[in-house]
């Protein structure tokens, strides 16, 4: 049976790596808990993305607001697993900006959530 209810979130683990010492990829992980946009909204997300890599590309100031770090912002909504090395970060306005500061972190995110969405076509 299928539920229809609004301003639904689902959680789904994110895996990326981050350079350490010695030239080594530190592998890192959590769970991200993600809401779940109306397919409206990822389809002018699928529209705009493009356009607005072409104008970066041709050395133009893009038209559009969207990037990696706004459409993070947009679907990360809680976390599960992050720690400061001793206790569980909590999910709070200041910390979700903290993260996303991370470098190519709200990329992977972005990635992460698309991938989670198309995950039953790419198993077909």
């Amino acid at each position: 049976m299928f539920v229809l209810k609004k301003g639904t979130s689902f959680k789904w683990p994110v895996s990326f790596s981050m350079p350490g010492d010695g030239g080594i990829q530190e592998e890192h992980s959590f769970d991200a808990e993600f809401k779940q946009l109306s397919q409206s909204r990822i389809n002018q997300i699928r529209e705009e993305a493009p356009r607005r890599q072409k104008e970066i590309d041709e050395g133009l100031d893009p038209t559009s607001e969207l990037s990696d770090v706004s459409i993070a912002d947009e679907i990360l909504v809680g976390w599960d697993g992050i720690t400061d090395g001793d206790k569980n970060v909590p999910f709070t306005k200041a910390t979700k900006k903290q993260l996303l500061e991370i470098p190519m972190l709200a990329s992977r995110l972005v990635e992460v959530y698309f991938e989670a969405l198309s995950d039953q076509k790419l198993k077909n």
